[in-house]
């Protein structure tokens, strides 16, 4: 089904996007913006929908009228299309791009770039290493270097 393929996608954005899940079931997702508190709700797939959509709603609503197209009163900032017109993929691709760019933090820079200027002046304390020695890894909104295993001499960081 269109929507589920569409639901695992959106999902997968919004972890790499550092989203804290709110149930056990990953169909709601908190993630901290520029404007405050988003919280993502995917649609529930229903046989024979013809409609992909995907909810959200921000805490603080002065402060996201001000910058984001949504709902100035209630602060919903809603996605919502024909299946006959969007693939799974497309959908998905709509939904994480809009909240790519109002993201808090640093997950909004590349990873690979984000590396390169951490450790442009400086290697890093734990390991000794540069840029290519790590991974970035998006937790609570933000990059965070994780040092790759020193496989030459069989160490582990």
């Amino acid at each position: 089904m269109k929507a589920e393929k569409a639901n695992k996608l959106i999902t997968k954005g919004l972890l790499s996007m550092g989203a804290i899940p709110l149930n056990p079931n990953f169909n709601s997702f908190i993630l901290q913006t520029k404007y405050g508190e988003l919280k993502v709700t995917l649609d529930t797939p229903r046989p024979r929908s013809q409609v992909l959509s995907c909810y959200s709603i921000f805490k603080d609503v002065e402060k996201a009228k001000k910058e984001v197209n949504c709902n100035p009163y209630s602060g919903k900032w809603n996605w919502c299309v024909f299946s006959k017109y969007y693939s799974a993929e497309a959908f998905a691709e709509l939904v994480i791009c809009s909240i790519k760019p109002i993201l808090s933090g640093n997950l909004n820079i590349p990873p690979e770039e984000w590396l390169k200027e951490l450790f442009e002046c400086e290697n890093c304390s734990e390991c000794h290493r540069g840029a290519k020695s790590h991974t970035a890894i998006p937790f609570n909104g933000n990059w965070f270097a994780r040092c790759n295993p020193m496989k030459k001499r069989g160490l582990k960081t």
